[in-house]
Parts: C-alpha cells; structure tokens; sequence
C-alpha cells in the first residue's frame, strides 16, 4: 500500500437535516488506520453548508496548520446531492 489508491470498503451515502444551514460546516477528515494503534487524522477539511452545490466536486484537503503542505495534490471526489424539505404549516 503506497497510499496512491486509498480504498473505502463498505463506503456508503448517507444524509442528514440541517436546521440552520446559515451557520453549518461539513468537515472531512481523512484518517491513517494502523492495525493495532490509534488512528491517525492525515488531513481535513470543513466546508460551509450554504456553498455545496449539487453534483459531482473535489474537496481540497489541508494539514493540521490549515495548509497545502504534502497534501496539496490530495482531493476528495464526492456526489453531493440537495432536498429542501418545505415544513407543513
């Protein structure tokens, strides 16, 4: 494993509510699993909730001192997919 093909085994899509969207961040985080130590955070990133669009993007990645550093090529494909559910009155 040269870390050049990360795997995710039993990925899968999940969804949640938001209830206020104004002030809500999604954070990425991108772990090191090591058989029998602590799982070590590589890299993250946190977006704000009201930039996500819809569809296919890239999230950038960022080490602990919120910069490029070894991970300035390192991205996240993700398919984001928005419902705006409408309360009843």
């Amino acid at each position: 494993d040269n870390g050049f093909c990360p795997q995710w085994p039993g990925a899968k899509a999940f969804s949640f509510e938001i209830e206020n969207p104004g002030i809500a961040m999604l954070e990425f985080t991108a772990l090191h699993h090591d058989e029998g130590f602590i799982d070590d955070k590589m890299c993250r990133t946190a977006i704000p909730v009201r930039c996500l669009r819809q569809g296919l993007r890239s999230v950038q990645f960022y080490d602990r001192n919120s910069q490029h550093g070894s991970f300035a090529f390192a991205r996240l494909l993700v398919c984001v997919e928005i419902e705006q559910h409408i309360p009843w009155k």
